[in-house]
């Protein structure tokens, strides 16, 4: 983006906002309302800044350190804080907020546009940070309603194809941005539009009518450029588009050139892409009007595109028409067959082209023999950049030659072009008999010490001379002071002769101006009072309107519903009469069926009366049975509990003959004991006594011969009974 350009609108948007109360309110004031007050000087505009306190706040900085500490994950810590606070205390000057490279993120999204909400921030560069698509979605939804920021820097946000979307709705209907950068630069953090975002970018460019300067630059928009020739075709006011270091190719072309020639784009920025010469060929058309309407280019930057001579020459070819086109930028291509004749008939038929930069094109000296008629001829020509360039010294002769007769060109750039004695000698030599020349850049040559006298000679006769630049070269010290002393007593004499100019051209714009603001004022309130006439009549139109067609709609409704209502009263006439012979012969046949149904009501008694009975029988029946269930039942519990009884009389018992067992086991035990001591004596069997044996075999015999007794078996009810116990 050409920043000179973008101030130059900002100059007019300052100076047609006047206050800072106005510029609050709104942004689209004439541009030929001026604020004479902010004019007198440069100094007095200076003073009157140092006073303006711009509109943020100790905490709210506190909250962005806070919020850009969060997006870093570090501590909070005083001193930091303390600096970042006076960091920005001096750079948010002049309706400038500038955060570039401070590693933002989606928390400091969220504050900045909370600040930038409540304050009257013009100019917001929040550049190689990492806000993200969500960040800065949530930044400009923030800044939605701001009536006072004009440009905004997003360039290098890590900003993906997707997230242009959420984008693109806020930006369509944003009520002042005019200028916005998405670029992408080396390094870290980078955006990339690729056709899905060509898509949001072309619904923003139809949506807002103010937008005027955009970035595009290294986002890789080579499979969207339909979208955008798409989209720069409905806007009128866009002046300034950036596409450079795309990846574009010659074919791509064809489509951006037509849709180019549509609008009102005044610079257009195609370096570091890949047009080559079949891209020439189309711009060259574009030049030359060849298309549905004439270019309408200011400035048109193609430098570093692989551009041939024989894609230059159809350039060339086709500037000698232009009317418009005055800074061409051909830098960086490399024209290995020379500059073509056409490069000369440029220069002498150019009528409109101001600035040409032809830096670094492989140039040398066999191509400039054609260079000196050019010169000789042109008189609009200000600028050209011949810088690293082999011209050596005969090329520097031709521009000598061309130099001695030219009367319109100010400033010519011949940096490294390995210029030595003899052409630095004819350089100096041209200029003493031009003076209309008062830049001339020699940096990274071999000027030797004549031509240093001669220099001396010029800016010490020529006052008309302000800049030459002999750095890097074999030259005496003292001849570069005298000539920097010479060139600071120039530039000193023409400030002064500068100054009262512009005094007078400033009287003479003030009287205009006071004429055309008093002008203004009654037009505005002519135009309120038309608008607010235009608006009440509206509003009484539209409720008149609404009230007759309420109105024929009520009419129509009951006109409908009349129709309907007469045919439903002839429709009920016949039902009526067909109705009523109908009752006649249903009365008969339901008397019928009455005296039927009396019949079967008494029959349907008499069983009903059988049927009681029956029941009261059953009944009684239940009851009977239902009481020797119970009996049975209590039967049952008797006998359960005896048997109860009778366990828990077996467990004592069980309990008692483990007790006996155990005792029996330790005198088995102390038998044992006795015998290992007493193994040398023969052992005398020990007689049982009588009365256990007799006691154990009594036992023995009652266990054999008792009778066993017979299990009963269980009944339904004692069965489900015994389950749920």
């Amino acid at each position: 983006m050409n920043q000179r350009y973008l101030k130059e609108t900002w100059m007019r948007l300052e100076t047609a906002l006047g206050d800072d109360t106005k510029r609050a309110q709104s942004h689209r004031i004439s541009k030929r309302i001026i604020n004479t007050s902010r004019l007198p000087s440069f100094r007095s505009n200076s003073a009157s800044n140092k006073t303006i306190k711009e509109p943020v706040s100790v905490n709210q900085l506190k909250n962005i350190y806070k919020a850009k500490c969060d997006d870093m994950r570090i501590p909070v810590l005083p001193d930091q804080e303390s600096r970042f606070i006076t960091f920005c205390v001096n750079n948010f000057k002049n309706r400038h907020f500038h955060m570039k490279e401070a590693g933002l993120s989606l928390q400091s999204a969220y504050v900045i546009g909370k600040v930038l909400k409540t304050s009257n921030f013009a100019y917001v560069d929040l550049s190689k940070n990492s806000l993200g698509s969500e960040g800065i979605f949530v930044l400009l939804k923030e800044i939605s309603d701001s009536q006072t920021i004009v440009h905004l820097n997003l360039s290098n946000n890590e900003i993906i194809p997707e997230g242009f979307d959420n984008i693109a709705k806020i930006l369509s209907y944003h009520p002042s941005i005019v200028s916005i950068d998405f670029s992408s630069y080396e390094g870290l953090h980078r955006n990339r539009l690729s056709s899905c975002g060509a898509m949001s970018i072309c619904q923003v460019l139809n949506s807002n009518p103010l937008l005027q300067f955009l970035g595009l630059s290294g986002t890789g928009l080579s499979d969207g450029i339909e979208f955008i020739a798409q989209g720069i075709t409905e806007n009128y006011n866009l002046f300034s588009l950036d596409l450079s270091n795309n990846a574009l190719n010659g074919k791509m072309m064809e489509c951006l050139t037509r849709a180019v020639v549509k609008t009102e784009l005044k610079i257009l920025n195609l370096s570091n892409n890949k047009i080559g010469d079949e891209g020439c060929e189309f711009i060259s058309n574009m030049i030359l009007g060849a298309y549905e309407a004439a270019c309408p280019l200011v400035n048109l930057n193609i430098s570093y595109n692989g551009i041939s001579s024989k894609g230059a020459g159809k350039i060339f070819h086709s500037l000698r028409l232009n009317i418009l086109i005055k800074d061409f930028n051909i830098s960086g291509n490399q024209f290995s067959q020379g500059l073509t004749m056409f490069f000369t008939t440029f220069l002498s038929d150019n009528c409109v082209m101001k600035n040409i930069n032809l830096s670094n094109c492989g140039i040398k000296t066999d191509h400039l023999q054609n260079v000196l008629d050019g010169l000789n001829k042109n008189k609009k020509l200000e600028n050209i950049n011949l810088s690293h360039n082999k011209i050596e010294d005969p090329g520097a002769q031709h521009i000598a030659f061309g130099l001695a007769k030219n009367t319109g060109l100010k400033s010519i750039d011949l940096s490294s072009c390995s210029i030595k004695g003899q052409g630095a000698l004819a350089i100096a030599k041209s200029l003493r008999n031009n003076f209309t020349l008062n830049s001339i850049n020699l940096r990274d040559n071999s000027v030797k010490d004549d031509s240093g006298e001669i220099f001396v000679e010029i800016t010490r006769l020529n006052k008309n001379f302000l800049s030459i630049n002999l750095d890097l070269n074999p030259l005496n010290l003292k001849f570069v002071e005298s000539i920097k002393l010479n060139l600071k007593e120039n530039r000193r004499s023409h400030k002064k002769q500068r100054i009262p100019k512009i005094r007078q051209e400033i009287e003479n714009m003030r009287i205009p101006i006071e004429a055309y603001e008093n002008l203004n004022k009654k037009a505005r309130m002519r135009l309120e009072k038309k608008a607010e006439i235009e608006r009440r009549h509206e509003i009484h139109d539209e409720s008149f309107e609404e009230v007759k067609e309420k109105e024929h709609k009520k009419t129509q409704a009951i006109i409908q519903e009349h129709k309907i209502l007469r045919e439903k009263n002839i429709e009920l006439a016949l039902s009526i009469d067909a109705s009523q012979s109908e009752t006649i012969k249903t009365r008969v046949q339901n008397e019928r069926k009455i005296e039927e149904l009396h019949l079967k009501l008494r029959i349907a008694d008499i069983e009903i009366d059988k049927i009681e009975k029956k029941l009261n029988s059953t009944k009684e029946a239940n009851e009977i049975k239902k009481k020797t269930v119970n009996s049975a039942l209590a039967v049952y519990r008797d006998k359960y509990q005896e048997e109860e009884m009778g366990r828990r009389a077996i467990e004592r018992n069980l309990t008692s003959l483990k007790s006996l067992l155990d005792e029996n086991k330790r005198q088995v035990e102390s038998l044992k004991t006795c015998k290992t001591i007493t193994h040398l004596k023969p052992l005398k069997p020990k007689r049982i006594p009588a009365e256990f044996l007799a006691s154990e075999k009594l036992a023995m015999n009652k266990k054999k011969y008792s009778p066993k007794k017979k299990q009963k078996p269980l009944i339904k009810t004692q069965r489900s009974s015994s389950a749920t116990k």
